[in-house]
């Protein structure tokens, strides 16, 4: 991930990070107005999606400082941030060869 992209990721976790509790105002948020939906598809040689986990009711417990920069062979500057979620549950499906899968809707609280 280049350095922009990587600026992109940092605002919108420590966005959502400052749902739960902004440190520079001191607002607080209810869980409905924090928690989402985190999907994650592992694919295949070719890539097709093999299986889907969806997690609902997440909330980011925690995210990394931001911090070091480093010069990747191609000439950009990549960054690593590290987060961590809670989730209410999940959902896993695994999927075979043509067949769509449409993950249920689960209202949030």
């Amino acid at each position: 991930m280049n350095a922009q992209g990587s600026m992109e990721t940092w605002n919108t976790l420590k966005a959502w990070y400052d749902l739960a509790w902004n440190s520079q105002n001191g607002y607080l948020h209810y869980k409905a107005d924090m928690i989402g939906t985190i999907i994650v598809n592992q694919h295949d040689k070719k890539g097709l999606v093999l299986r889907r986990v969806t997690f609902q009711n997440c909330q980011l417990t925690s995210i990394d400082t931001f911090g070091s920069l480093a010069w990747a062979q191609s000439g950009d500057i990549e960054a690593e941030v590290g987060a961590k979620w809670i989730a209410d549950y999940w959902i896993d499906e695994y999927i075979d060869n043509n067949f769509t899968i449409q993950p249920p809707f689960v209202a949030g609280y």
